[in-house]
């Protein structure tokens, strides 16, 4: 592989906090820490250009969002399904219908017809909240 994959400080940690182990070594005494500041900066690539694509693959984006504010907010390192029920409890409540359409459809993979326009309001004040945490 040539370049920089910066999905995985991101992987590596989450394996670290969230994984379980099914056969071998402890995760722990394979998996080394990330620096908040290499994990942040993963997440953070994921989701930066939230406004303006979360059409494109909008269950990815509603959840990583959330999970990104949780991280900001509260330190905490959650899967994509925590990030959204952390969502559920702690985002405002019109964006609640989105949230939990995005975690019924990662879920169960089925099909969602989504709000354009809120989808877009969500990503803008997502970001917003967590560039508030950023300074």
């Amino acid at each position: 592989m040539k370049g920089t994959d910066k999905d995985l400080a991101a992987h590596f940690t989450i394996i670290y906090h969230r994984g379980k182990c099914l056969y071998g070594n402890n995760i722990k005494d394979v998996f080394g820490t990330v620096s908040k500041e290499d994990y942040f900066d993963s997440i953070w690539n994921d989701i930066v250009e939230a406004e303006t694509e979360v059409m494109d693959n909008p269950t990815y984006i509603i959840l990583n969002l959330c999970r990104v504010l949780a991280y900001k907010k509260e330190g905490l390192i959650l899967s994509k399904r925590e990030g959204g029920k952390w969502g559920i409890c702690n985002v405002p409540e019109k964006y609640r219908t989105l949230i939990v359409q995005a975690l019924d459809e990662y879920l169960s993979d089925k099909s969602t017809e989504w709000d354009e326009n809120n989808a877009h309001e969500y990503a803008a004040y997502m970001i917003t909240q967590i560039k508030k945490q950023i300074n």
